[in-house]
């Protein structure tokens, strides 16, 4: 790919399995650019982001944002299921950036939220009017579970990072808490990952197929796909617990950060489960706050269905630092 001398960056979305590495010209993915790659069949992040940069961008680059899906702490970031540890000043030399930024996942989808189109984001509860820059809010449901806030100050958006789906499983029914209890066993705690996301999914469902209906296992994509048939019950009760806890746990975040702009979901099981939304309860446990539920109909909840969004929010993040 020929890139003219421009301002560019190299900007990434590191998963526990897979990245995605693109060219970034001020706050756009260049076109065509966006390469997919295993994680297990490189060496190290610094190796697979060298190759990129020697294979599809003639010059080097000025500027570099990585968004990973785990915790960032000065400069450095480990997967937690991979062998690769990540360091900007590493990745500087690597690719030859002047400037090299490390943020966490939401945090990338936080920031494309100034810069996404109504095309790639769906509602899915209407809330009430407010002002063009208030707060937000990420909730990313896939692999894992995690939320971040973003906030208009100063004339920027800024958005704090967060590892909240490792905080523990509040559970408001006999039926939850026999399934923390079930995880606490196995796992010794039992968190809102564990659940929501597509290993709870999983786990969920074996909870529920191996006491009631016989042993079972299914991945998280056919349990939804027998969900939406209706031929097996597990799959179908396992949705409806998932959507139920989603729905409550996200109108317990939009209590704690009344993100007035408006709640976004994002991941790809957030996007395989917006249709069922609507049939499993969502609303209901998203509004159910006893006297505050009034309060809760002015918070919007929407659907980022652009699959290169974190992209976007990297290079959004690297043109607001001018």
């Amino acid at each position: 790919m020929n890139i003219g001398r421009r301002r560019i960056a190299f900007v990434a979305d590191v998963g526990g399995t897979r990245t995605r590495v693109a060219v970034a010209d001020g706050n756009a993915v260049v076109p065509g650019s966006v390469r997919r790659y295993l994680n297990a069949e490189w060496r190290s992040f610094e190796d697979l982001a060298a190759k990129f940069a020697q294979n599809e961008c003639r010059a080097s680059f000025d500027s570099a944002c990585v968004a990973f899906a785990g915790p960032v702490n000065d400069g450095r970031t480990a997967l937690t299921n991979s062998d690769w540890a990540i360091d900007a000043d590493a990745l500087r030399t690597a690719i030859g950036a002047t400037q090299t930024v490390l943020i966490n996942d939401l945090q990338a989808l936080g920031h494309s939220l100034a810069i996404l189109g109504p095309g790639e984001i769906k509602p899915v509860l209407k809330g009430r009017k407010s002002r063009q820059n208030a707060t937000r809010l990420v909730v990313g449901v896939g692999t894992g579970f995690n939320a971040a806030v973003a906030s208009y100050v100063n004339g920027t958006w800024h958005v704090s990072a967060s590892e909240c789906g490792h905080t523990g499983l509040c559970v408001r029914n006999a039926e939850e808490f026999a399934l923390a209890s079930h995880i606490s066993k196995a796992a010794g705690f039992a968190s809102l990952e564990d659940v929501l996301s597509g290993p709870g999914i999983e786990t969920t469902y074996s909870w529920l197929a191996g006491g009631k209906y016989g042993e079972q296992h299914k991945c998280a994509g056919s349990i939804l796909d027998a969900a939406a048939s209706g031929q097996d019950q597990a799959a179908v009760d396992t949705e409806r617990i998932v959507v139920d806890l989603l729905g409550s746990v996200c109108g317990d975040l939009a209590l704690i950060h009344l993100p007035f702009g408006g709640i976004f979901l994002a991941g790809g099981v957030a996007r395989a489960l917006v249709p069922r939304l609507e049939k499993s309860g969502y609303a209901q446990a998203f509004l159910g706050k006893g006297r505050f539920s009034e309060f809760m109909d002015q918070f919007s909840v929407n659907a980022i269905e652009d699959d290169f969004a974190a992209l976007k929010g990297c290079a959004a993040y690297l043109a607001s630092l001018g």
